[in-house]
């Protein structure tokens, strides 16, 4: 089958058909799956940004998340909802907290779709039609992204603006080595596209200035635009380029902060260096970034291994890249990553440069709270995936393979609907994932409603719990008593024990090592586990 075949089936339908399959996916797990451990802030920082302008919850992320997913919350209940400051993050969820964390979570197919609406165009003019199509329906079966749009958190938009910065400079590099052959082929020197000239860089850094309001880690993207700049741009207009990049995303930053942070400067409530008050930008926003340098400089609590730790280990995400990536995805980066330096795409030092900057930040960095900090790295490697996949397109011995590889990678992701987060490739198994990576690899408190809806349908008591979330399950109406009371002497008393992938990998004690050896009764989500004791 050539490209021209691929094309007269119309890929751009098929694509079509598999966003809408993504779509109804993470609908249903937006709907059925219970609040997590981050969203205990996330969302009502969100509600209370919106309505009192107090930006002092959550601060070490900016406000772009948050107030969108506030949006949703403000039209789904009106003006009803802003009756009182919380006391407490937790009483936001007290009633209803299934309707209240949708109403927070619809709008993050905002960053989602955005995402792979950025990945076809980009895919688009990089390839082709037929290759961007399919690539992107690649992604819609990544269960590490269906999981993750889920949920109100930062790391979606952070890989959609990564994505975007690499896209802008990665096209205006192409198109301007399209403009010089052309002027090498006629002999004289051609009118440049006015936006090879400014459009490129202005919007480049209007990108980047929204992007910084999503996620701080988003200024190594300013950064690497920087370096592509100086670096990558045509001769003669390298210096042109970079300062109508540098005014337009100063510009559109100051703008942007003091209109997300409605104008408050805010007073500064952390130690810190005078000459910082001088910099014209929101308190809230410089204290942000300070507490997060200050975050990653202590460390805080991961899993690796089965080992808890405060520091980061250089281990923990390429751990995570091997497990929660899916095999045939796997391949498809390896072989499509030697592909783009084999051909000598114009663009691929503009992606070495992003990947290896926003990986080796994530090698040094203390915060290994899952594989969702390197999303943006890895939706970057769909870059090379799409050359390993028009390669194969051409190429009649890879093509039986290819279809091979991308049947296994359906299977597998449909395979495991419902339990996306928890996902661990074949090499370990997802019922083993906890063993390897925790928190929000495998266990972020989402499955509270299944278990108590499980043990609702089955009646199933005495029940005992230890669970990684911050909330009870008597908010779902069922009476669960602690862990600690099920133990007996050197046992356990007879009943059911609920267990969080998590809290096996992290809790030490007689009874946890009884779990770890027993086969569970039942798993929910491969993330909760349930044991009958006799």
């Amino acid at each position: 089958m050539t490209a021209s075949t691929l094309s007269r089936v119309r890929p751009s339908r098929i694509a079509a058909l598999f966003w809408l399959v993504f779509i109804i996916r993470v609908s249903s797990l937006m709907y059925w799956q219970s609040p997590t451990v981050d969203e205990v802030t996330h969302i009502p920082a969100g509600y209370i940004y919106w309505h009192w302008k107090d930006f002092y919850v959550n601060r070490e992320h900016p406000v772009l998340v948050k107030l969108v997913s506030a949006g949703g919350f403000a039209l789904s209940y009106g003006e009803t909802a802003w009756t009182k400051r919380l006391d407490s993050l937790q009483t936001f969820f007290a009633d209803y907290p299934t309707q209240k964390t949708l109403a927070g979570r619809w709008p993050m197919f905002i960053f989602s779709l955005s995402l792979l609406a950025v990945l076809q165009a980009t895919l688009r003019r990089l390839f082709d039609r037929t290759t961007a199509a399919l690539s992107t329906i690649a992604l819609t079966l990544f269960p590490l992204l269906i999981a993750h749009s889920v949920f109100v958190h930062t790391d979606v938009a952070a890989a959609l603006f990564y994505l975007s910065a690499f896209s802008i400079l990665a096209c205006w590099t192409a198109e301007t080595r399209r403009v010089e052959r052309m002027e090498m082929q006629d002999g004289a020197s051609l009118q440049h596209p006015p936006r090879l000239a400014w459009r490129w860089p202005a919007l480049l850094g209007g990108v980047m200035a929204l992007g910084t309001l999503a996620k701080y880690s988003m200024m190594l993207a300013v950064a690497n635009s920087i370096i592509a700049i100086l670096f990558l741009a045509p001769k003669g207009r390298r210096w042109r380029s970079m300062a109508v990049f540098v005014a337009s995303f100063t510009f559109i930053f100051m703008l942007l902060s003091w209109s997300g942070y409605a104008g408050l400067r805010g007073d500064f409530v952390e130690p810190h260096a005078e000459w910082v008050n001088w910099i014209p930008i929101p308190s809230y926003y410089k204290e942000g970034l300070f507490m997060l340098w200050r975050h990653n400089a202590e460390g805080h609590e991961n899993v690796f291994l089965m080992k808890t730790g405060f520091k980061g280990h250089v281990g923990y995400f390429p751990l995570a890249l091997l497990l929660k990536t899916p095999i045939p995805v796997l391949i498809g980066m390896a072989a499509g990553t030697f592909i783009v330096f084999y051909r000598r795409y114009p663009w691929r030092w503009i992606w070495l440069l992003f990947f290896t900057t926003y990986w080796t930040g994530a090698l040094t960095s203390n915060l290994n709270l899952g594989a969702r900090h390197i999303l943006p790295v890895l939706v970057l490697m769909w870059v090379p995936l799409a050359a390993a996949a028009q390669a194969a397109s051409l190429l009649k011995r890879w093509r039986a393979a290819s279809v091979a590889l991308f049947a296994w990678l359906a299977v597998s992701s449909f395979a495991h609907w419902g339990s996306e987060l928890a996902y661990f490739n074949e090499l370990v198994g997802s019922r083993n994932g906890w063993k390897y990576l925790g928190d929000s690899n495998v266990d972020w408190g989402q499955e509270l409603g299944a278990l108590a809806r499980f043990v609702q349908a089955r009646s199933l008591t005495p029940l005992y719990q230890d669970l990684f979330t911050p909330f009870s399950l008597s908010m779902y109406g069922v009476d669960a008593a602690s862990l600690s009371d099920g133990i007996k002497g050197n046992g356990l008393r007879p009943g059911w024990y609920a267990i969080s992938a998590h809290r096996l990998a992290t809790k030490q004690g007689s009874a946890y090592d009884y779990f770890r050896a027993a086969q569970p009764s039942e798993s929910l989500g491969d993330s909760v586990y349930l044991y009958r004791v006799e």
